[in-house]
């Protein structure tokens, strides 16, 4: 196989998503319409997401996506890189009644399969990967940069130690 073909698989493979994603939607309004207790569940959680003050940025947050789902959802949400740290404490100002845990090993091993997915790129910062911020590969320039519109928080950035000796 050659790379253009591969690009092309890739683009359809994309496009196929976007339309399962329209799709789901789709079945979601039609249940909406027919079993009242879906517009209850739905109306539920927006309802409790207000009541928590969570930003407008997040009404398409749900409890019950996936992990990768909802790291879609934030990042998409938030338009820049983000660290495992900065997902899963958004993830649980969103669903307090987590364990903090628990969201972070679903977020790290939910953030893996989407990068060998190719559906996250990873960023790091320096030379260790406690400075590793996830995003779209769309978000970094011909430079392999995060575009100034998709920086990462430098206040996440977490101070390295350097050699330590006893």
């Amino acid at each position: 196989m050659n790379n253009t073909t591969i690009e092309e698989l890739e683009k359809l493979r994309q496009d196929l998503l976007n339309k399962a994603s329209i799709i789901e939607q789709t079945i979601m309004l039609y249940r909406s319409m027919v079993q009242p207790d879906v517009v209850n569940d739905i109306s539920t959680e927006a309802k409790s997401l207000e009541i928590n003050n969570i930003p407008n940025k997040y009404s398409s947050y749900k409890s019950r996506y996936s992990y990768k789902q909802k790291i879609a959802t934030i990042l998409t949400a938030e338009n820049r890189f983000l660290s495992v740290k900065e997902i899963t404490e958004i993830i649980l100002s969103l669903e307090p009644q987590l364990d903090f845990l628990e969201v972070k090993k679903g977020v790290g091993s939910a953030k893996s399969y989407m990068i060998k997915d190719k559906v996250l790129v990873k960023y790091v910062v320096g030379t260790s990967n406690t400075n590793s911020f996830y995003g779209s590969k769309n978000w970094l320039d011909e430079n392999e940069q995060p575009k100034p519109e998709h920086m990462y928080n430098e206040n996440a950035l977490i101070s390295v130690k350097e050699d330590i000796e006893i």
